[in-house]
């Protein structure tokens, strides 16, 4: 799941509500552990604007927690479909963290938490022009390594859309 530097991987599973995720909507997560396949392997939280065309559908953004990165905000600043910008923060990542992605209009902001209520923002809110009104959004996992597998573990999520009066 990266495309800047001429790489263009886009491969993971996940499980998602189409048209879910609007301009005030946040997507988050606990994930329990991550399987150790690849320093990048990782699971969290991803929208974009349609699930089905991995590396080809815009508005895309993820927050995961990795097996030896910390917890990334990657997202796709150029609009081609991939991944190519991210910030990091380091955790403590041998036990439950909190993963969580914030909408508000076309600006996204990301964190994570250990107690699932005192959130921490990982690096600053990023525009993603071309996010499209609804999106979908959901979990997901990948082992960044096609030759191997990852069993990563997950115990809750909320996809939540504020309401208008």
């Amino acid at each position: 799941m990266w495309g800047a530097g001429g790489q263009h991987d886009d491969q993971f599973g996940s499980i998602y509500q189409a048209g879910s995720f609007n301009a005030d909507s946040s997507v988050s997560t606990r994930v329990v552990s991550v399987n150790d396949a690849n320093a990048w392997a990782k699971s969290g939280v991803m929208v974009r604007n349609d699930m089905t065309k991995a590396g080809g559908s815009a508005g895309y953004a993820v927050v995961a927690v990795t097996a030896r990165n910390g917890v990334v905000f990657e997202w796709d600043a150029n609009g081609d479909g991939y991944l190519d910008t991210d910030a990091r923060a380091t955790v403590d990542f041998y036990r439950p963290i909190w993963v969580k992605l914030t909408r508000s209009g076309t600006s996204f902001n990301a964190s994570y938490s250990y107690d699932g209520a005192n959130h921490v923002p990982i690096g600053q809110p990023v525009t993603l022009a071309s996010a499209a009104a609804k999106q979908d959004a959901g979990i997901f996992s990948t082992s960044h390594d096609a030759a191997q597998s990852a069993i990563n573990q997950f115990d809750s999520g909320a996809v939540t859309t504020v309401t208008m009066p």
